[in-house]
């Protein structure tokens, strides 16, 4: 035999696997988002419009978005070959509420913590991780969709963040089980593809800082930095789990936290162009979020306190995408 030739011959079959695998991967005909508000694109908007005030206000935020262009949700369903919109839930009529393919449906929160509910700095109530859970349960499901689509999980900043706000303290023990809970209700439901990113630094946020500059309160973002590692292990530990004992499940751990370490430096954790607006206390109102140039986001990771800008959420939606066709 020539060796020569079984080696290339052999080279372009393995060729052809990585290339089917990787079809099969990014082919899903469906996308449901569950999380705040790195990945609403429009919930909260349309839940607060009843106010006169809708958060995020347009004046500083782009088409709903917590930042000033396309999130991680829209840029990612975009690298998945799919060309119509993320649709929030809350923009659906209760008659029309039913799954199809080729669909991205987004039940994300901003504000929004790992439980059931969530009050978001004492303005109004959103659903939690698991409430988004429990209305996507309700929703009258297309045969056979379920298996051919994946579930896009990403939560548990909030939980943290709220502990120096609120006072209200939270473990990593309780978020990740909210997380794991979350997985185990939706692969009951039939789905079986699991996107699931990890926490970056909660500590190198510019709202870290902020909450920090306030007497004796230098210590926040060690803090926040000590309770995000703890998180990431035991989320890793909950994902390889699930990974053994759900029969045909497929999860994608994304490893945001490293990824965007090496990406970001002290100089870009400063809050940016939208600052002062939806974190303004008591309430936000038009006065503090007069209108502000999307473009002024332009090179810069942070759009505001804690939200990415359009730019960063790009490398966001392709870290996951990355990771989706390995």
């Amino acid at each position: 035999m020539n060796i020569q030739l079984f080696k290339k011959g052999f080279l372009l079959f393995l060729l052809l696997i990585v290339c089917n695998i990787s079809r099969a991967e990014t082919s899903f005909s469906g996308l449901y988002a569950f999380g705040d508000s790195l990945m609403d694109t429009g919930n909260d908007y349309v839940l607060t419009g009843v106010t006169g005030f809708s958060i995020p206000p347009k004046t500083r935020y782009y088409q709903s978005r917590f930042s000033n262009g396309p999130n991680t949700v829209d840029q990612l369903w975009e690298l998945m070959n799919h060309s119509t919109q993320v649709i929030p839930f809350m923009t659906i009529r209760p008659s029309e509420l039913k799954i199809t393919e080729n669909e991205a449906l987004n039940f994300s929160f901003g504000g929004s913590t790992s439980g059931i509910f969530s009050s978001v700095l004492g303005q109004f109530n959103v659903p939690g991780l698991l409430g988004q859970v429990g209305i996507f349960k309700i929703i009258k499901l297309g045969d056979g969709v379920l298996k051919k689509s994946v579930a896009l999980i990403w939560t548990g900043a909030n939980d943290y963040f709220y502990q120096y706000i609120g006072g209200v303290p939270m473990s990593a023990d309780q978020v990740t089980k909210n997380i794991e809970k979350a997985v185990k209700l939706l692969y009951a439901s039939g789905i079986r593809n699991f996107i699931v990113p990890n926490v970056p630094d909660l500590g190198d946020v510019p709202l870290a800082l902020i909450l920090a500059s306030a007497p004796g309160k230098e210590w926040i973002p060690q803090a926040l930095s000590q309770q995000t590692e703890d998180h990431n292990i035991k989320l890793d530990r909950i994902l390889h789990n699930l990974a053994i004992t759900l029969p045909q499940v497929k999860i994608f751990p994304v490893d945001i936290y490293s990824r965007v370490k090496s990406l970001i430096t002290p100089s870009q954790i400063v809050p940016g162009p939208a600052a002062g607006c939806i974190y303004h206390m008591p309430v936000p109102n038009a006065e503090v979020c007069s209108a502000v140039n999307f473009d002024l986001g332009v090179g810069l990771y942070y759009w505001d306190e804690i939200h990415p800008t359009t730019e960063a959420h790009s490398i966001l939606a392709n870290i996951i995408h990355e990771v989706m066709t390995q």
